[in-house]
């Protein structure tokens, strides 16, 4: 038998530490077969039938989900596992609603990646956001052969002159490209998209100086993450560890490193703090 350590309200759900192991129930499923701390259960037992009747009201969330916004399957997994859903449960439910063709990995990341494309991000940015929300690699793969690489160009391209436009009193020519570069590496641009986009803005406007940049080293690109890792580490948070290093990442993501990067970065700061 196991032992009930815990019980702890969670938003709109509540958290049940049984002999270590966390399981996350909905209040409603709690007060049909309430546990008490200290209370001796078999755990499979319990799970079994949370399981059984949290299908039908998890099945009717997910609709609800899908109802107001595209999913990829994991991240609606994910969420129903927050909303107070099993594992198992949000599972059994994604399952269905793939076998109902009511979600779609390949056709949420094609429409993903033609939504975030038109509102101006790089390849690398939105392969990140997909790898976030669970997509695979192949699945990622195939939506990007649909993307026309012209139309990524003129996107950049359209982020350079309106960026030009905001140039800084008293900015040298040079920080102001050097700027620019930054900000569509930012959302995703490849080094040398965002480069050919500032040279583009700069023969439009009959701008004859052009000032050499270089790329950001992979060591100097580490480093930078890491100075934001360690900031990021330095507001401590009353969450756990898993919690911290996925909101570190997508820091790093948004802030246009990749996925290996951010995730170097945060290793070696933790190993930093570890000696």
């Amino acid at each position: 038998m196991a032992i009930v350590n815990s019980i702890k309200k969670v938003c709109k759900h509540l958290e049940i530490l049984i002999d270590g192991e966390r399981i996350c129930i909905t209040k409603s499923t709690f007060r049909e077969r309430p546990l008490q701390e200290g209370q001796e259960i078999d755990v499979d037992d319990y799970k079994q039938y949370v399981l059984l009747h949290q299908y039908k009201p998890a099945l009717t969330h997910a609709a609800d989900l899908l109802a107001a916004k595209g999913y990829a399957e994991k991240e609606l997994e994910r969420t129903l596992v927050r909303g107070g859903y099993l594992p198992e449960t949000a599972e059994m439910v994604v399952t269905k609603l793939k076998t109902l063709g009511l979600i779609n990995d390949q056709l949420y990341a094609e429409s993903y990646l033609d939504s975030r494309s038109g509102a101006g991000y790089g390849v690398n940015r939105m392969k990140q956001d997909l790898k976030r929300k669970g997509v695979d690699e192949e699945t990622i793969r195939n939506a990007l052969e649909e993307i026309d690489p012209e139309a990524l160009k003129e996107s950049a391209l359209s982020l350079a002159r309106r960026s030009m436009q905001k140039r800084r009193p008293g900015e040298t020519q040079q920080k102001g490209d050097q700027r620019m570069i930054n900000m569509l590496i930012r959302r995703g641009f490849t080094y040398e998209d965002a480069r050919h986009a500032v040279s583009q803005v700069h023969e439009e406007l009959g701008d004859t100086e052009d000032e050499d940049f270089d790329q950001p080293s992979d060591e100097e690109q580490l480093e930078a993450a890491a100075a934001l890792v360690r900031k990021a580490l330095a507001r401590p948070r009353d969450e756990d560890a898993r919690k911290t290093s996925q909101r570190i990442l997508s820091m790093l993501a948004r802030r246009g490193y990749s996925f290996d990067l951010a995730k170097e970065a945060l290793s070696m700061v933790l190993k930093e703090i570890e000696e």
